[in-house]
């Protein structure tokens, strides 16, 4: 049976749960979020690493967002899920 939660404290992204019995003792969790919030998450993210970012051949904060979604994809998902 969907469960829709609403707006969690530390998620400011509406959120859809559902829980399923499995068994008596196994449950199923399927979170579903909407895909522009996470992306404009993650551009906020990104965002927030370009102004510092150095890479080679560019000023800090101009180089290109593939480049800099690519060279730090491990800081951008450590802040994502920071947040």
């Amino acid at each position: 049976m969907p469960n829709s939660v609403g707006r969690i404290p530390f998620i400011s992204a509406e959120v859809n749960i559902e829980l399923k019995d499995l068994s008596e003792t196994r449950k199923s969790l399927v979170v579903t979020l909407d895909k522009g919030e996470v992306d404009a998450e993650h551009q906020a993210v990104v965002g927030e690493i370009a102004k510092f970012a150095r890479l080679p051949g560019f000023r800090p904060g101009h180089a290109p967002t593939t480049l800099e979604v690519k060279r730090f994809a491990k800081r951008i998902w450590t802040n994502s899920r920071a947040r």
